[in-house]
């Protein structure tokens, strides 16, 4: 295995591990996240299609209110608490979740925020 390779499966096993945990380790950011949302969602009107790479726990795609979401993670696991985060939210809007790795994607668009 290659080092770029052993090291993206090394980074998705952490997440994988801290997704279970994810209520206990965003509760010290709260103010920082709180920040975020509210940064995002005058950047971005509600009701655009929104796609976030990266969107780890699925909060911020929330807080944007798309017409429609899709949130890219390479963590499978985090990804499954996103989905469950983003129903909660309340959003009626369509979402979709994608398993996959910002760095290849940078490959296909440009540029990424």
């Amino acid at each position: 295995m290659n080092p770029a390779t052993a090291y993206r499966n090394e980074r998705r096993n952490h997440w994988d591990a801290l997704a279970s945990t994810q209520k206990t380790w965003l509760e010290g950011g709260k103010p920082y996240h709180k920040r975020l949302d509210k940064i995002y969602s005058y950047l971005i009107p509600p009701g655009k299609r929104v796609l976030e790479v990266g969107c780890g726990c699925g909060g911020l795609l929330a807080s944007v209110k798309p017409s429609f979401g899709v949130g890219v993670d390479f963590s499978r696991q985090t990804l499954l608490v996103a989905r469950k985060n983003i129903l909660k939210s309340g959003s009626s809007a369509p979402t979709a979740m994608a398993l996959g790795c910002g760095e290849l994607l940078t490959r296909l668009f440009f540029p990424i925020l």
